[in-house]
C-alpha cells in the first residue's frame, strides 16, 4: 500500500477519519486492538485529538514501529 503524501492528507478530524483510521484497521488492529495487545499497545481506542497526552505516547509508539527511514 502507498502511503498519502501528507500535504494530500486533510488535516483534522477529517484527515483521521478518511486516512488514518482505516490504515490501522487494516493493518494493526489484528495484533493490537480490543482482542490482543501485543507489546501492550492497543489502538482501537485511540481517535484523531491528540488531547491526552496518554494517546500522545501511543501516537510517539506507533510512529517508532512504523519507522519510515
Amino acid at each position: 500500500m502507498l502511503l498519502p503524501v501528507a500535504a494530500e492528507v486533510p488535516h483534522g478530524a477529517e484527515g483521521y477519519a478518511s486516512h488514518v483510521k482505516p490504515f490501522i484497521e487494516k493493518y494493526c488492529l489484528e495484533c493490537h486492538g480490543p482482542e490482543k495487545s501485543k507489546g501492550d499497545i492497543t489502538l482501537h481506542t485511540l481517535d484523531g485529538a491528540f488531547e491526552l497526552e496518554q494517546d500522545l505516547g501511543h501516537w510517539e509508539d506507533v510512529l517508532d514501529a512504523l519507522d519510515f527511514e
